[in-house]
């Protein structure tokens, strides 16, 4: 076959080429006609929905860019989630579709980065058409953010592996989050039975698990100059976010003069024994107690 094959086309090479030139000539027009006819305000509007069916928020962009071939890029870009006063900006956000999905299965396949919070982030964002609407999957996102670009009382850089899914019309519906933090500072510490008015934490690492409505988290163990914690506990979220509910717990080892002063709380039996520090009550007024005394 192969032999009979190669004598064709030693007898007719100028067809050869002119059926190969044709195929190119056909496939250029193909891919020229589908970067002409893209939708990109449908993918705009998906992107849209699935930022704001996960946060709960509304997204205003100030400058859109469709960019070659399948792809848009928006700047001055605000989250505005209910319950804070003012929104939250976000320099530029670009993503990128994927071809072969969407000819296929018309799947969307959808890289992302974001420029923003003192940092950025990427991953990839699956959208998948079902009966009862989008079905959105996040997976691959990794995020360095700057604490202090979210509250004025703490500052430092935390890394954060993520991964989700959720639907548009239920909103977030579960996920996994892997954070690392370094050098973070929570300023402004309330009036307690401990002479402090900040703390300074090395290093931080945690996992944090969405299901059910709920935060989890896991495994939270933090070192500083002044003391270690560990522990973990739930958030029940709420809309709008600053009502909702706290149910969280640590203890914390005292080290150096912080451990001298700590021996003078009640209930605490030695200098070595750790602080039981819970916090409960709501993200807005939250209600921390130490070894059963209320500090705030």
């Amino acid at each position: 076959m192969f032999s009979g094959l190669r004598e064709w086309t030693k007898k007719k090479p100028k067809r050869i080429w002119l059926v190969l030139g044709l195929l190119f000539y056909g496939l250029f027009l193909f891919v020229i006609f589908l970067v002409w006819t893209f939708p990109y305000e449908r993918l705009e509007k998906r992107l849209l929905v699935a930022i704001e069916s996960a946060l709960s928020c509304r997204v205003e962009v100030g400058k859109e860019t469709f960019l070659f071939p399948l792809g848009l890029r928006w700047e001055k870009v605000s989250l505005n989630l209910p319950g804070y006063p003012s929104p939250w900006p976000i320099d530029r956000v670009q993503a990128k579709a994927e071809l072969l999905p969407l000819l296929i299965s018309g799947r969307g396949e959808v890289d992302w980065s974001m420029k923003g919070f003192g940092g950025g982030a990427s991953g990839h964002l699956q959208i998948v058409r079902r009966r009862e609407g989008d079905h959105f999957k996040l997976d691959a996102t990794r995020a360095v953010l700057e604490l202090g670009e979210f509250h004025k009382k703490v500052s430092g850089m935390v890394h954060i592996d993520l991964e989700g899914e959720w639907e548009r019309r239920m909103g977030l519906g579960r996920g996994s989050a892997k954070i690392q933090g370094e050098k973070l500072i929570v300023k402004e510490i309330p009036a307690g039975p401990l002479p402090i008015s900040s703390v300074t934490i090395s290093q931080l690492s945690g996992r944090v698990v969405l299901r059910d409505n709920r935060l989890f988290f896991e495994g939270i163990t933090a070192q500083g100059d002044q003391a270690d914690l560990s522990g973990g506990g739930n958030v029940l979220l709420q809309n709008p976010y600053p009502g909702s509910l706290l149910t969280l717990s640590f203890r914390v080892s005292p080290k150096g003069s912080l451990s001298e002063m700590a021996g003078l709380i009640p209930g605490r039996r030695s200098a070595n024994d750790p602080l039981q520090v819970s916090i409960t009550g709501t993200l807005a007024f939250p209600r921390v107690q130490v070894n059963g005394m209320m500090i705030n």
